[in-house]
């Protein structure tokens, strides 16, 4: 979960080339300010435009982060979570919710404001900077307070409900949560379990690749010389040159025989091939492992 949480971004004051730049210790996210389209109705963009601000996070994106490690803690009952299809979670259960807000919390204020304060030290001594994370529940003065504590409860308790109603609520108003999570967690395995990315990643471009290339429309297509070329590129980089060598080989091929329907493309897609063959000459190195 510090993988997560360590990647917490932080809203800067003002725009940068027309965008709201949220910027972390490993991350930069711009959000790109809505530009109206030709024949749009004013009425129709300003209401984009206010959905835009709406959606987007006060002071930071702590609640994405939150988000996401809640739902790693989730039980699964029995089944494995790097299998899972990125569905919304139908768990509502008051004591599993409470359990996963629960972790998340010991893991925010545990290890990594821990990690973070060890690294902002080391890195000020090199002249970089970084952003200590710290939690922020527990820190709110009385006069701020819209509601009184709830009484009878321990303060680990409050606490733990506020991470926990603080991602639902993320959770119902983000429509892209799911689709975020995926993408994430994928990151998280080519960062964190690169073989296992490998493993996966594999999979769905080579079944990709065959069902495409046994479709009449999509085997006449540019399209599937790409995906060649994708492969190609990702047994290389993996340190399988003789695995690589034939989507080469095909993609060169395809361009060479139906690349003049695209003359516009051909040149660009030989010359960047043939580079590719080229590197295969030399020894490539494994793809790094992650530090």
């Amino acid at each position: 979960m510090s993988w997560l949480l360590a990647r917490v971004a932080f809203r800067k004051s003002g725009l940068v080339n027309r965008a709201v730049v949220f910027v972390g210790n490993h991350v930069c996210h711009y959000y790109v300010l809505p530009v109206q389209a030709e024949g749009e109705a004013d009425d129709a963009f300003e209401q984009r435009v206010d959905e835009f601000w709406r959606s987007l996070p006060r002071r930071s994106d702590l609640s994405l982060w939150l988000s996401m490690a809640h739902e790693a803690f989730l039980p699964t009952d029995g089944t494995n979570k790097d299998k899972r299809a990125f569905l919304p979670s139908d768990d509502t259960n008051e004591a599993n919710t409470y359990a996963a807000a629960s972790l998340v919390l010991e893991e925010l204020e545990g290890a990594v404001v821990a990690r973070s304060a060890q690294q902002k030290k080391l890195f000020g001594k090199l002249g970089i900077q970084w952003t200590a994370i710290t939690s922020p529940f527990g820190s709110t003065g009385r006069g701020y307070r819209s509601k009184g504590k709830q009484a009878g409860v321990s303060e680990a308790y409050r606490r733990a409900e506020t991470v926990r109603t603080q991602v639902s609520r993320f959770k119902r108003k983000c429509t892209r949560f799911w689709k975020l999570l995926k993408t994430w967690y994928d990151c998280y395995l080519y960062d964190q379990r690169r073989d296992e990315w490998f493993q996966r990643f594999e999979a769905s471009t080579r079944g990709r690749f065959e069902k495409n290339r046994n479709d009449p429309v999509m085997a006449d297509s540019f399209l599937i010389a790409s995906e060649a070329v994708e492969l190609g590129r990702l047994y290389r980089d993996f340190g399988n040159p003789q695995e690589a060598l034939p989507f080469f080989h095909f993609a060169l091929g395809f361009w060479n025989d139906h690349g003049g329907r695209w003359p516009h493309l051909k040149a660009e897609a030989l010359r960047q091939i043939r580079q590719d063959l080229e590197s295969l000459r030399y020894p490539w190195p494994r793809s790094a492992a992650p530090l």
